[in-house]
């Protein structure tokens, strides 16, 4: 897998449970062509691991390269933080960053807390839950622009 910093950045991004120190291990072998087992010993890490979040990262890359509708993949991403009770402010930080990636804006409401982000044809709108949800303290809307 040889792909640029910025674009393995965006696939992390999608991972967000892979620890900074892993992410780190992974632009080091993937972008800078370093000897795996240099790198997990750097970095303290099992070279099986490191070989298991590559797979993951070229399946994900290859899902991602042939996604022709962006919107669509912002939609699934966003639906699986919200579903997987992700927490809030960090959901906001990762589907900001996507977005961006993929070309789209993304806005602040500062008097409800709501971001809109607007992807191709397709707006959605984040919100937090007014009332206690334990099950989702969170979501997210869509609407066609």
């Amino acid at each position: 897998m040889r792909i640029t910093e910025k674009r393995l950045s965006l696939l992390l991004d999608l991972k967000p449970r892979i620890s900074d120190q892993a992410r780190q291990a992974l632009i080091d072998i993937i972008c800078h062509q370093k000897k795996l087992t240099d790198i997990a010993e750097q970095y303290d890490l099992s070279p099986q691991g490191i070989r298991k979040n590559i797979r993951e990262l070229e399946i994900l890359d290859l899902k991602v390269s042939s996604s022709y509708d962006s919107s669509l993949f912002f939609s699934e991403y966003a639906h699986r933080l919200c579903m997987n009770e992700y927490p809030y402010v960090e959901a906001i930080t990762l589907l900001s960053s996507v977005c961006r990636s993929l070309g789209g804006e993304v806005n602040h409401n500062r008097n409800n807390g709501d971001y809109t982000f607007t992807l191709d044809d397709m707006i959605y709108v984040t919100y937090l839950n007014d009332f206690d949800d334990p099950v989702r303290p969170w979501g997210i809307d869509s609407y066609l622009k």
